[in-house]
């Protein structure tokens, strides 16, 4: 088995429940974007962000990031197994049903696995563009 397979990825987003969790897994699944996913239960994620307020500082243009609030929100996270190639697709799919205005999509490589699991995700989950 090769050190890295920079062929199969574990794409990581949050959504604000279970019913948005398994609509997005649903579809990049049924799509052939991803070869599974995994819901997770409940976290609670701890960010800064934007108060809805026009919050302008001296310089036109640039938002004064002291008036962004600190938030907490439950989310699901979920995890997507997925290969390289279909990675775009993936990313401008999520982008197009998520519920977030700023969704979190984060590819990380799968360095190392059972071969036929990689090979399962690389197979099912071949580039669509």
């Amino acid at each position: 088995m090769p050190p890295t397979d920079p062929r199969t990825l574990f794409v990581y987003t949050t959504v604000a429940g279970e019913g948005d969790a398994r609509r997005l897994a649903e579809e990049v699944v049924s799509s052939g974007l991803a070869a599974c996913v995994s819901i997770g239960a409940p976290v609670t994620s701890v960010f800064r962000w934007e108060s809805g307020e026009s919050g302008e500082s001296g310089e036109t243009g640039k938002t004064n990031a002291s008036r962004a609030a600190v938030q907490s929100e439950r989310e699901v996270p979920l995890v997507i197994k997925t290969s390289s190639g279909a990675y775009d697709a993936l990313q401008r799919r999520i982008e197009e049903i998520h519920p977030y205005e700023l969704p979190e999509i984060v590819a990380v490589p799968i360095e190392r696995g059972l071969p036929a699991f990689l090979a399962w995700i690389e197979e099912t989950s071949a580039a669509r563009e």
